[in-house]
Protein backbone atom coordinates (compact mmCIF):
# COMPACT_ATOMS: atom_id res chain seq x y z
CA UNK A 1 0.00 0.00 0.00
CA UNK A 2 1.46 3.46 -1.10
CA UNK A 3 0.68 6.48 0.29
CA UNK A 4 1.32 10.07 -1.10
CA UNK A 5 2.53 12.84 0.64
CA UNK A 6 0.01 16.13 1.27
CA UNK A 7 0.98 18.35 -1.39
CA UNK A 8 2.01 20.98 1.21
CA UNK A 9 4.55 18.33 2.67
CA UNK A 10 5.74 18.06 -0.86
CA UNK A 11 5.75 21.77 -1.35
CA UNK A 12 8.11 22.46 1.96
CA UNK A 13 10.16 20.07 1.93
CA UNK A 14 11.16 21.52 -1.20
CA UNK A 15 11.34 24.94 0.28
CA UNK A 16 13.17 23.85 2.87
CA UNK A 17 16.42 24.00 0.85
CA UNK A 18 15.41 27.28 -0.13
CA UNK A 19 14.82 28.61 3.24
CA UNK A 20 18.29 27.36 4.37
CA UNK A 21 19.92 29.40 1.50
CA UNK A 22 17.66 32.58 2.07
CA UNK A 23 19.30 32.61 5.58
CA UNK A 24 22.62 31.72 4.80
CA UNK A 25 22.95 34.88 1.95
CA UNK A 26 20.87 37.02 3.75
CA UNK A 27 20.88 36.22 7.60
CA UNK A 28 23.57 38.68 8.62
CA UNK A 29 21.15 41.47 7.99
CA UNK A 30 17.68 39.66 8.17
CA UNK A 31 18.39 37.53 11.25
CA UNK A 32 14.73 36.50 11.50
CA UNK A 33 15.55 33.82 8.19
CA UNK A 34 17.74 31.66 10.45
CA UNK A 35 14.72 31.30 12.33
CA UNK A 36 12.06 30.93 9.14
CA UNK A 37 14.85 28.84 8.05
CA UNK A 38 13.93 26.56 11.47
CA UNK A 39 9.99 26.87 11.05
CA UNK A 40 10.04 25.79 7.64
CA UNK A 41 12.01 22.41 8.34
CA UNK A 42 9.94 21.93 11.87
CA UNK A 43 6.49 21.98 9.33
CA UNK A 44 8.57 19.71 6.61
CA UNK A 45 9.56 17.31 9.37
CA UNK A 46 5.43 17.32 11.47
CA UNK A 47 3.22 14.78 11.25
CA UNK A 48 0.21 14.99 8.67
CA UNK A 49 -2.55 15.37 11.56
CA UNK A 50 -0.89 17.58 13.86
CA UNK A 51 -3.72 20.04 13.27
CA UNK A 52 -2.32 22.32 16.51
CA UNK A 53 1.36 22.01 15.11
CA UNK A 54 0.26 23.52 11.52
CA UNK A 55 -1.76 26.47 12.96
CA UNK A 56 1.29 27.63 15.35
CA UNK A 57 3.79 27.09 12.18
CA UNK A 58 1.44 28.99 9.94
CA UNK A 59 1.17 31.36 12.05
CA UNK A 60 5.14 31.76 12.82
CA UNK A 61 5.54 32.13 9.15
CA UNK A 62 3.20 34.92 8.15
CA UNK A 63 4.93 36.69 11.14
CA UNK A 64 8.52 36.01 10.77
CA UNK A 65 7.79 36.93 6.76
CA UNK A 66 6.01 40.13 7.37
CA UNK A 67 2.35 38.43 5.93
CA UNK A 68 4.37 36.52 3.05
CA UNK A 69 5.47 39.84 1.55
CA UNK A 70 9.57 40.54 0.74
CA UNK A 71 11.73 43.27 2.05
CA UNK A 72 11.98 46.13 -0.64
CA UNK A 73 15.16 45.39 -2.84
CA UNK A 74 14.60 41.60 -1.80
CA UNK A 75 16.03 38.92 -4.30
CA UNK A 76 14.44 36.40 -6.09
CA UNK A 77 14.97 33.77 -3.86
CA UNK A 78 13.80 35.84 -1.49
CA UNK A 79 10.43 36.45 -3.25
CA UNK A 80 10.26 32.92 -4.67
CA UNK A 81 10.55 31.76 -1.02
CA UNK A 82 7.85 33.75 0.28
CA UNK A 83 5.55 33.20 -2.46
CA UNK A 84 5.93 29.32 -1.71
CA UNK A 85 5.33 29.50 1.56
CA UNK A 86 2.42 31.79 1.51
CA UNK A 87 1.10 28.79 -0.75
CA UNK A 88 1.83 26.43 1.50
CA UNK A 89 0.52 27.94 4.86
CA UNK A 90 -2.54 28.63 2.73
CA UNK A 91 -3.28 25.09 2.11
CA UNK A 92 -1.78 23.62 5.79
CA UNK A 93 -5.03 21.35 7.23
CA UNK A 94 -5.01 23.75 10.40
CA UNK A 95 -7.15 23.90 13.38
CA UNK A 96 -9.70 26.63 13.28
CA UNK A 97 -9.23 29.64 16.40
CA UNK A 98 -12.58 29.89 17.98
CA UNK A 99 -13.17 32.98 19.67
CA UNK A 100 -14.43 33.42 23.06
CA UNK A 101 -17.11 35.26 23.78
Amino acid sequence: MTTTAPQWRDQASALRYLAAKVARVHGPTHPDMGTLAEVVAALADSRDDDRAAHTALAARLRDLTGGFRPWPGACASVHQLFQGLGAVAASLPVTPIVEQP
